[in-house]
């Protein structure tokens, strides 16, 4: 699962620049920045070089993919501090000034699942979402 804050809405492939791109997966998570593309290339090809991970951990206890268990994220952004809860557990605080950068930081978010197999049992639902 990926959670993502855009500063600017995607149009067609071109991604913006992002003051969180945060990936959940069943034994770890990452957090990382979008930085703005550069002018002169804009293309999904260069967004690989501009993701800046700024922080990652491990779960004690891997996160059940039974194909019923839910999990519950919860991401506060404060300043240029990120405080990411899931499943009740609080990772370590990230701080980056991106965070909090207006360049970064914008009015839309987006959800996305992503699997690395097509024949993958590990599904992807959201029951509730809510950003403010």
């Amino acid at each position: 699962m990926a959670i993502a804050i855009l500063h600017e809405q995607q149009e067609g492939f071109v991604v913006p620049s992002m003051a969180a791109h945060v990936v959940v997966g069943p034994e770890d998570w990452s957090y990382g920045v979008i930085d703005p593309a550069p002018d002169n290339d804009p293309t999904p090809q260069a967004v690989g070089s501009r993701l800046q991970s700024v922080g990652s951990g491990k779960f004690d206890t891997p996160l059940s993919m039974d194909g019923s268990s839910e999990h519950q994220l919860n991401l506060v952004l404060d300043g240029n501090t990120a405080h990411l809860e899931i499943d009740g557990q609080q990772m370590p605080p990230i701080t980056d000034p991106r965070i909090g950068d207006p360049d970064y930081v914008g009015s839309y978010v987006f959800f996305e699942t992503y699997f690395t197999a097509g024949d993958t049992d590990n599904r992807t639902r959201f029951f509730d979402v809510a950003a403010w």
